[in-house]
């Protein structure tokens, strides 16, 4: 993922740090400066492969602009029409989720992980 990272967005190959070509120093900046939208900062913010992937964050509030004003109007256009003339409300511009996500389970205060809870103590 770094490679094509690399690759895609700066020309460089991380072979380089190997063959003297790119500098430890010089590939830490380039890791640091990475794009938004790039797969390595997909994967560090727990992004690989969601609906959302490859999306920048610009590109996710425009879509829920559109979605927002979408609804607005909708919603505007129904208060003044007849029964009648109903229409389905606009669908998302944004990718939905193509699964549920699991809940995570409750942990009750005593069980920290096998760290000692002083109030029971």
């Amino acid at each position: 993922m770094i490679e094509a990272d690399l690759q895609r967005h700066y020309g460089v190959a991380l072979t380089g740090v190997w063959t003297g070509q790119l500098s430890l120093r010089r590939l830490r900046v380039l890791l640091e400066h990475l794009p938004a939208d790039s797969a390595t900062a997909a994967a560090l913010a727990g992004i690989d492969g969601g609906p959302l992937a490859g999306w920048t964050l610009n590109d996710a509030l425009l879509g829920r602009l559109v979605d927002e004003l979408s609804q607005y109007r909708w919603q505007w256009e129904m208060a003044h029409q007849s029964k009648g003339d109903r229409r389905p409300a606009p669908e998302s511009v944004l990718p939905q989720p193509t699964h549920v996500p699991v809940s995570a389970p409750v942990v009750s205060p005593h069980q920290l992980g096998g760290f000692i809870n002083f109030e029971e103590a």
